[in-house]
């Protein structure tokens, strides 16, 4: 066995152990907190769907990503992943939006409610892939309080006059 092919497999045999203790295919999440951003880093085994279950308390704008973070020896996959797809649901699992761009954002606006995003895709490399999922939610701003315009002022005040002079007429009767 030469030397470079000897490097190869322990590398291999490495990256195995450490994948073993790692997340198994349709894995289920909880995203307890998406403020300032929710990060996860999972490794991953053949075909996956991974859900990640998530509840928005205030409306909200939020952005995710899911990157495929690879990992080569040569011309040799290590860690890699094909077809990653992100998709969000609400909670009647009504699709709301996907992507399947490795490292393209994913951006809306949430109501309150429970939601949930699914990372699927099926990994290529010798000891499976790796990914990374990151998502945040910024509450909206209140609406801004509308002043009263100048037109509305202009018209009480004409209105405040005529009663004025109507009250100073002398009455007939």
């Amino acid at each position: 066995m030469t030397f470079k092919k000897h490097i190869v497999a322990t590398l291999g045999m490495l990256v195995a152990v450490a994948v073993s203790g790692s997340a198994a295919a349709n894995t289920i999440y909880t995203a307890t907190s998406l403020s300032p951003v929710y990060v996860n880093n999972a490794t991953v085994q053949g075909g996956f769907s991974d859900t990640y279950n998530f509840t928005i308390t205030t409306p909200s704008d939020d952005a995710a990503s899911v990157t495929n973070d690879p990992l080569s020896l040569g011309t040799s996959d290590i860690l890699n992943i094909s077809g990653l797809t992100m998709s969000f649901f609400d909670s009647g699992n009504h699709l709301l939006r996907s992507s399947s761009v490795s490292g393209a954002s994913v951006n809306g606006s949430l109501a309150i409610g429970s939601y949930h995003a699914v990372i699927s895709g099926n990994t290529g490399g010798i000891a499976g892939g790796n990914y990374t999922f990151e998502m945040s939610a910024t509450p909206l701003a209140p609406p801004a309080s509308v002043p009263l315009p100048a037109a509305a002022w202009l018209l009480g005040s004409g209105l405040l006059g005529m009663i004025g002079v109507a009250s100073r007429k002398p009455r007939t009767m």
